[in-house]
């Protein structure tokens, strides 16, 4: 409380508010992408066997557009309005550089790369979001705490696909793929600056069909470029691996 100059009226001083502590659902909710996200390696490995990485990818994220769109419906959350441009332009970034880049980059990398280091070097992404928050961010600093955490879930990763690699190590994975994934890490990151550049009424649902909209239009000119002369012939297994990349 502060007393206003003249008249000693006490007015309340307005202190910051803290964030929310996150509840079981929030949790429940981070589970289940990490089951997704990480299942999503082992089906990127099976879809290569038979598509094109650009192919594959335009498949994964023709079939996540739609079934934001989907979303979007359902959630009544509408898509920014077509002159909106400053939006639908960090969208095209996230998009572009956020999604399809990297989508690419791990599926041609994932032609020579075992899904369990790919996992690896992709749980890099943390490490990328904390330093560039800690220079772009002023509100989230990398502090001990932060930088612990970071560093134990990134060992957490490591000593979960180990097993994996004892046939495959790093060692024979040529560095080109090795690159190209630590280039998709770096770019996964980023990704994490830049949708605080969106406009924050923008719902989530929407603000998510929105850029990977953008990059299923994007990737459609690549796929068509590398489909390959003699068409595709998928399995059961091929199939419900793209399906569920989607």
């Amino acid at each position: 409380m502060r007393t206003c100059a003249g008249r000693g009226t006490p007015v309340p001083v307005s202190s910051p508010t803290s964030p929310p502590r996150p509840g079981v659902l929030d949790w429940s909710l981070l589970a289940t992408l990490v089951i997704l996200w990480g299942s999503a390696y082992a089906g990127t490995h099976i879809g290569v066997e038979v598509l094109p990485p650009a192919v594959l990818v335009a498949c994964r994220l023709c079939i996540g557009a739609f079934v934001l769109g989907l979303g979007c419906l359902a959630m009544r959350a509408r898509l920014p309005h077509l002159t909106d441009y400053k939006t639908w332009g960090v969208l095209t970034l996230i998009g572009a550089t956020g999604t399809l880049l990297p989508f690419l980059l791990i599926s041609i990398a994932q032609k020579t790369v075992p899904s369990a280091l790919a996992a690896i070097y992709i749980a890099a992404a943390p490490l990328t979001v904390a330093i560039l928050c800690h220079f772009l961010v002023p509100s989230e600093r990398l502090n001990l705490k932060r930088a612990v955490g970071v560093g134990v879930g990134f060992l957490g990763v490591c000593l979960l696909f180990a097993p994996a690699l004892s046939d495959h190590g790093i060692g024979a994975t040529p560095v080109v793929s090795q690159l190209l994934l630590l280039a998709a890490a770096i770019l996964y990151g980023s990704t994490s600056v830049m949708v605080r550049m969106v406009n924050p009424n923008l719902h989530p649902v929407a603000m998510s069909c929105g850029f990977v909209l953008v990059a299923a239009l994007l990737s459609l000119p690549l796929a068509i470029q590398a489909w390959p002369e003699g068409g595709v012939h998928l399995e059961a297994r091929h199939f419900f691996a793209i399906l569920g990349l989607g």
